[in-house]
C-alpha cells in the first residue's frame, strides 16, 4: 500500500516531542526539496480532510488530503508545485491555524499521493462515489443544473436527486468514481454557492447508487438522456420561497454579485464557474464590500446559559458589536450585528464551530441587513422578549472604540486558544487571586505574570485553562471584571505558551 507507506515513513519522523528534534525538523526545512507534497503537524485530534485542505485552497487546486487522527498530522497534496511554494512561504511567515491549533507546514519527502491500484485510498470514507449536499441558508433558489456545473468541476457527475428534508434543501450527487467525489467533497465542503448564503455541507452518503426514475427539475440521470420528463409544477410555497432566476450561471459567475473577495480572485469574470473553488474559499475568509452584511446568524447556543451580553462580550473580541437578538421562539439562536460587514466577516472566520458551554456553534451571515429593536412607546407589557434583544451602540466596552486602541487590539486578534492574555491588573491583585477567580470557569493549567510590567501601575499576565472551551468560557464570563476604582479586568485570546524560563509575551 503505497500511500500508507509513505504516509508512515513522514510521520515516523516527527513523532518525538523533544526540543532538540524540533530544531533538528526546522533546520531541515531550510535545506527541503519543494514538494507539491506537503506535512502538517499539530492538527486537532478530530480534524477533517476539509479543514485541512482550506489550508492549501487559497493557493491553488489540492489534490488529496491524508490524515492520521492518532497523531495529529496529515499530508496533503497540492496539484502543482508553485502552489505548493506559495503556501510554505506564506505559512512560513504567517502561522496557520485550525480550530485555534497552531499547526506546522513543511515540505514531504514523498512527491505525490497515489491511489492504490484498484481505486480506493486508505480512508473508507473516499471509497463512496456519492455525496450527501445539505445547502443552509438558502436565500437563492439551487437548481440541478447548477448542481452538475459546480461539482462536475471535480469529476464525471452521473446523477443528481434533490429534495427537501427538516426544512432544508438536500441533494444527492453520484460521481462516476471515488477520486472525483473525494475532489468534489474536499474542494467545496463548507463553502458559499452565493456570497454571504446558500452554504454547503457535505458527507459521503452510505447509498452505492441512485435510482432516477424521472429527468425533470428535481433529479437526472446524465447516463440515461431518454428517461421520460415529469413535468409536475413545483408547489406555490416553494415558488414564492425561492423564486426562479434564469441564466444565473450561463451569464458567467456563480456569484449574483461581485465583491472584495472576488476581485481578489481575479478570474471570476473570465473563466466563470471553473474559478468556483478557490474564488468560493476566498467569499468566505476575506472580508466584504460593503455591501456585504454586518449581521451574523449564530445557531447551536447554549439556550439555558447564552444572554446577549454574553455574546456582545465574546463576538466584541473582533469588531465592535452594536445590537444582539437572541430569538424567542428558536433561543438557541441568535443575531449579532456589528458596526460593518468587514467586522462580522472576521468574526465569522474566527468563531465559527467554536464551542461555548458544551455547544459548537455555527455562524452564518445574516440575510437581514440590521438587527430591529422593539418599537419604542411599546408597554413592555406587550412584548416578551425585550431582554433578548440589547442595543450596545453607546456602550463604553467597545475594544475599537478608538483610533489609539483599533490598531493595537487588531494586531493581536486570533481565533480563541486556551491561553488568555489578561491586562488592567491592579498591582493589589495577586496570582492566587486570579487562579482562585478563572477556577470558575474551569480548570487553570498555568499562570505567568509579565515580569518586566511586575512593578507597573496595572499589570500583565497570561493565564492557561485547560481547554479551548473552557478559554472562551472563562472570556465571555470574567471579561470587565470590577476590581474597583474604575478598574476592569480585560480579557482576550493570546497566541503565546507560556514559558516560565523566559519573560512572557502577548
Amino acid at each position: 500500500m503505497e500511500l500508507e507507506t509513505c504516509l508512515t515513513s513522514d510521520v515516523s519522523e516527527y513523532v518525538s516531542c523533544n526540543g532538540s528534534k524540533r530544531r533538528k525538523i526546522d533546520d531541515n526545512q531550510a535545506n527541503a526539496k519543494p514538494s507539491c507534497v506537503l506535512h502538517i503537524r499539530g492538527l486537532p485530534g478530530d480534524v477533517t480532510e476539509s479543514e485541512v485542505a482550506a489550508l492549501g485552497q487559497p493557493f491553488g487546486s489540492v489534490a488529496n488530503v491524508i490524515l492520521t487522527r492518532n497523531k495529529n498530522q496529515s499530508l496533503l497534496e497540492m496539484s502543482d508545485l508553485s502552489s505548493a511554494q506559495m503556501m510554505v512561504d506564506y505559512y512560513s511567515k504567517q502561522p496557520a491555524f485550525v480550530r485555534s491549533n497552531a499547526v506546522f507546514i513543511q515540505y514531504s519527502n514523498h512527491s505525490q499521493l497515489k491511489l492504490e491500484a484498484d481505486g480506493q485510498s486508505l480512508s473508507m470514507d473516499s471509497a463512496r462515489c456519492i455525496l450527501h449536499v445539505i445547502v443552509d441558508n438558502m436565500m437563492y433558489p439551487i437548481t440541478v443544473e447548477m448542481l452538475n456545473q459546480i461539482f462536475s468541476v471535480y469529476g464525471t457527475v452521473l446523477r443528481i436527486v434533490t429534495f427537501n428534508k427538516n426544512n432544508s434543501f438536500q441533494a444527492l450527487i453520484q460521481y462516476s468514481d471515488t477520486a472525483g467525489a473525494h475532489k468534489g467533497k474536499l474542494s467545496l465542503n463548507g463553502h458559499n454557492i452565493f456570497n454571504g448564503c446558500c452554504k454547503l455541507h457535505i458527507e459521503y452518503s452510505k447509498l452505492r447508487t441512485l435510482s432516477v426514475k424521472y429527468n425533470n427539475d428535481k433529479s437526472r440521470d446524465f447516463t440515461n438522456p431518454n428517461l421520460p420528463w415529469d413535468s409536475s409544477p413545483a408547489s406555490a410555497s416553494e415558488d414564492k420561497q425561492f423564486p426562479h432566476y434564469d441564466g444565473l450561471l450561463s451569464s458567467g459567475p456563480v456569484f449574483p454579485s461581485r465583491s472584495l473577495a472576488e476581485s481578489l480572485a481575479g478570474c471570476l469574470s473570465n473563466q466563470g464557474v471553473a474559478a468556483f473553488p478557490n474564488a468560493s474559499f476566498l467569499a468566505s475568509s476575506v472580508p466584504s464590500s460593503s455591501g456585504g452584511s454586518a449581521v451574523i446568524l449564530v445557531s447551536n447556543l447554549n439556550e439555558t446559559r447564552v444572554t446577549p451580553d454574553h455574546l456582545f462580550t465574546l463576538f466584541g473580541v473582533f469588531g465592535d458589536v452594536v445590537r444582539v437578538k437572541v430569538l424567542f421562539n428558536k433561543k438557541d439562536k441568535a443575531l449579532v450585528q456589528f458596526r460593518d460587514a468587514a467586522q462580522a466577516q472576521l468574526a465569522l472566520n474566527h468563531l465559527d464551530y467554536v464551542k461555548l458551554w458544551g455547544k459548537q456553534m455555527e455562524l452564518s451571515l445574516s440575510k437581514y441587513k440590521s438587527v430591529q429593536m422593539p418599537k419604542e412607546g411599546t408597554p413592555q407589557c406587550c412584548f416578551q422578549d425585550a431582554h433578548l434583544t440589547q442595543d450596545y451602540t453607546s456602550s463604553p466596552w467597545h475594544r475599537f472604540r478608538n483610533s489609539s486602541t483599533n490598531g493595537r487590539s487588531r494586531s493581536h486578534l486570533c481565533s480563541p486558544t486556551d491561553t488568555l492574555h489578561l491586562a488592567n491588573i491592579p498591582p493589589s491583585v495577586t496570582e492566587d487571586d486570579l487562579r482562585t477567580l478563572f477556577s470558575q470557569c474551569g480548570t487553570v493549567v498555568d499562570f505567568k505574570f509579565f515580569e518586566r510590567l511586575a512593578s507597573a501601575e496595572k499589570k500583565m499576565a497570561l493565564i492557561q485553562m485547560c481547554s479551548i472551551e473552557e478559554a472562551v468560557g472563562a472570556l465571555v464570563t470574567l471579561h470587565n471584571t470590577d476590581f474597583g476604582n474604575s478598574v476592569r479586568l480585560c480579557v482576550s485570546f493570546s497566541r503565546s505558551v507560556i514559558n516560565h524560563g523566559q519573560s512572557a509575551s502577548s
